[in-house]
């Protein structure tokens, strides 16, 4: 047993939960109010709850620190176009849509492989729109001219890019043939009838109303005898009598149902059928064959992919820059700070063909920010990132000059070498930030003491430090070399401890990225693990004299570092169950709180935080060998005490189903359960419960001897029972092993068994 006699108490160490820390963690305060849009931290739209129009707010955009691909372009947005997309996409009917893809506005950043620079106006398909600096792919994106508006712009990619694509690109129609436009007084629609008007073309359309109607008399001269009410299908007899029963050469359909199969019908020899809807496509409609003979084409046009590759863009803005075509009829334009209620008109359907949001200088949005989001890192300052090459030390990096870092020290064995690291100084650089990128090793004492010095007396004071080094050398110890050894502990311990000697005391932050596997020891990392306890002593020793310091024992990290580079990896861990998932957003949360410079020296139990490990039931803490060391026992009796979630089932309930069951078949089934889930877990490839056939031998799922005997004690334990090792081999199926586990278990039972009546059979 591990003590130690402080004050002249014995004291033994233990882990224990902090919930006043993991209550500021989730629940940091935040503030709802008014915001001027261009002049607060960038923002971005959320619906909170898909389906209610009325949850929209504003948050704060960390994805703006996220780096630049070569091909992407990001602008300031100035004006978003809408339609009816982008209602359905709210209301939830669209899975995983993105709002506002059609913007317009002045690029702040492109990327090397692309023909913009700051300051360029442009049209953007972006990944979505509502937000301070929108981004997208550089080839859907297209200078604007100097006297052409951004509300004009934005207006443009989805109506008329569908209406060129299909006319244009799909049916190529001709000046000689003939058009059937449906939902013709739409925005799409009115595009096509310009179009189709400029070709030469023959056109009839059908409307929903007599207003529509007139808007295409009025404004289109559609001959009136040329259009037909979408209401029904009476529209296909007014095109076969007016073309002699020929019928058109190109059908641009988006009705559904009996209107799209009398669509179909309507096409002329050679015709041309684009469909440029979605709920016949989605639902696998059936489509007359008999057509085809006719040598007609049907093809499925998706506007979104049109878009997002900026076909005809450029085309399409020259033509309005000469005035050859125009918005639709009518062009209405908000401020951004309606959306809510503009969202509201459009599900209403009392809206406009083409509705912009426009963003001004004196646009205010409703934003919830958290309370500690206008926090900055001092810009007089430098900051040193120990391994700030490395996956989490880019991700780290780039948070920091998003909170006003402009002065970097990135150390690494042998500086930037990867193209990620090219792409993250040229990134950072192009923002105004001085970095300086030494080819250092921290676990070399004088070359890290040179190489600080020499630095300190060109940049500014240094405020703050985060070590995120690491060589990974896994294996198990017993076959580990000395130098496997000595390398991966010597980054975390002599590098730590060199960053702690030889730079400036009286520093912001001093933060060590350890791991929680430090805690957990998981097997094959004894040298890693042994580094990032160090890290954990180090910063209670820092503590202890009056030095900021942090060691963050990590669980694991999803989205940026070794395991997110490395899927099957990744997945390994998590189905283990040692470490749970942590994701960036938790990261930044933990960076906002121990860097800020106004965070009281902590205590020496605080200088250590252990975040995401594992600890959940049914398979968690208490079904893993390292559980039963006991500085994690107060964990695994916290998991036992508390409530398991929604369609979860812990030992000590399933104790009461067995308890409560009426026969020795139910508690059998209520023992198979249980194991189930227990060797989907000790079995660590198993990707969940289902995996595992009941009426298999065991043998056939890799239970080894070591296994089987982990297999029996917890057995014994669980269920109160005696069973030899050779029984878990030795049955030929789960449900045989589970029927004799039942019938022999001392679990006190009302209805059956020795408490009851009913005998092992």
């Amino acid at each position: 047993m591990e003590y130690v006699e402080i004050g002249g108490v014995l004291s033994i160490p233990r882990l224990v939960p902090d919930n006043l820390f993991t209550r500021q963690l989730q629940m940091k305060p935040q503030q709802s109010c008014m915001r001027l849009f261009q002049n607060s931290p960038p923002l971005k739209m959320i619906v909170e709850s898909p389906g209610l129009l009325d949850s929209f707010h504003f948050v704060e955009d960390r994805d703006v620190s996220r780096p630049l691909a070569n091909d992407e372009v990001e602008i300031q947005t100035q004006a978003i176009g809408m339609n009816f997309k982008d209602c359905l996409i709210a209301l939830g009917q669209i899975p995983n849509g993105k709002l506002g893809q059609e913007c317009a506005g002045i690029v702040t950043r492109a990327g090397s492989n692309t023909q913009f620079l700051p300051g360029d106006r442009i049209i953007l398909i972006a990944y979505e729109g509502y937000r301070t600096f929108s981004r997208g792919k550089a080839h859907s994106a297209y200078k604007i001219p100097h006297d052409m508006a951004f509300t004009t712009a934005a207006a443009l990619p989805s109506q008329f890019g569908t209406a060129w694509g299909v006319i244009h690109t799909v049916a190529r129609l001709q000046s000689h043939e003939s058009i059937l436009i449906h939902t013709a007084a739409g925005g799409t629609g009115q595009a096509a009838i310009q179009l189709a008007k400029l070709i030469g073309a023959t056109i009839f359309a059908t409307v929903g109303s007599r207003s529509k109607k007139r808007i295409l008399i009025e404004e289109y001269q559609i001959p009136e005898e040329h259009i037909f009410y979408s209401r029904d299908v009476s529209f296909a007899k007014g095109i076969k009598r007016l073309t002699d029963g020929r019928g058109v050469d190109v059908v641009i359909n988006s009705l559904v149902s009996d209107s799209l199969i009398a669509s179909w019908e309507c096409i002329a020899p050679f015709g041309r059928f684009v469909e440029i809807g979605k709920k016949d496509i989605m639902s696998n409609s059936n489509l007359p064959m008999s057509v085809f003979s006719k040598n007609a084409s049907f093809t499925g046009f998706d506007g979104n992919l049109w878009e997002q590759q900026g076909n005809d863009l450029e085309l399409l803005i020259d033509m309005f820059k000469n005035n050859t075509l125009h918005l639709p009829r009518p062009f209405v334009i908000h401020n951004l700070s309606e959306v809510e209620e503009v969202f509201k008109i459009i599900k209403d359907g009392t809206f406009a063909e083409k509705i912009v949001l426009e963003v001004t200088p004196d646009t205010y949005v409703q934003a919830t920010l958290d309370s500690g989001a206008g926090f900055q890192l001092d810009h007089h300052a430098t900051y040193v990132i120990a391994g700030g090459f490395g996956g989490i030390g880019r991700a780290t990096v780039r948070w920091m000059v998003g909170r006003g870092a402009r002065n970097l020290i990135l150390l690494s064995r042998s500086g930037p070498r990867t193209n990620a690291a090219y792409k993250l100084l040229e990134e950072i650089q192009s923002q105004g930030v001085r970095v300086e990128t030494p080819a250092c090793d921290i676990t070399k004492t004088e070359l890290m003491r040179r190489t600080i010095k020499s630095l300190s007396s060109i940049m500014p004071p240094i405020k703050g430090c985060l070590q995120a080094s690491l060589i990974a050398k896994d294996g198990l110890f017993r076959d580990m070399e000395y130098d496997s050894w000595k390398h991966t502990v010597d980054c975390k311990a002599i590098g730590s401890w060199n960053l702690h000697s030889v730079l400036p005391s009286g520093m912001d932050f001093f933060i060590m990225l350890a791991s929680a596997s430090g805690l957990a020891g998981l097997r094959g990392q004894a040298n890693y693990n042994a580094g990032n306890t160090y890290e954990d002593a180090l910063a209670r020793y820092r503590v202890s004299k009056g030095e900021k310091a942090i060691s963050l024992d990590l669980g694991a990290m999803v989205d940026d570092g070794v395991l997110a580079e490395n899927a099957w990896l990744l997945d390994r861990v998590l189905t283990y169950g040692a470490l749970e998932p942590i994701n960036r957003e938790t990261y930044f949360t933990l960076l906002e709180y121990y860097c800020n410079p106004s965070l009281p020296l902590l205590s020496p139990t605080q200088s250590q935080a252990a975040i995401g490990l594992g600890a959940g039931g049914g398979g968690g803490l208490e079904s893993i060998d390292y559980s039963r060391s006991p500085i994690l026992y107060p964990l695994v009796l916290l998991n036992t005490r508390q409530a398991v979630p929604p369609g979860v089932t812990n030992q000590a309930e399933y104790r009461e189903m067995i308890a409560a069951s009426a026969s020795l078949d139910e508690a059998a089934g209520i023992v198979t359960q249980a194991t189930v889930k227990k060797l989907a877990k000790s079995l660590s490839i198993m990707q969940d419960d289902t995996s595992i056939d009941r009426n298999k031998p065991l043998q056939m799922y890799g239970v080894d001897s070591l296994l089987a005997i982990e297999l029996q004690n917890w057995i014994v334990k669980e269920f109160v029972t005696e069973i030899a090792v050779f029984e878990t081999q030795g049955v030929s199926t789960l449900e045989t092993l589970s029927r004799l586990v039942a019938g022999r278990s001392s679990i006190r039972h009302d209805k059956w068994s020795v408490w009851g009546g009913e005998k092992e059979k």
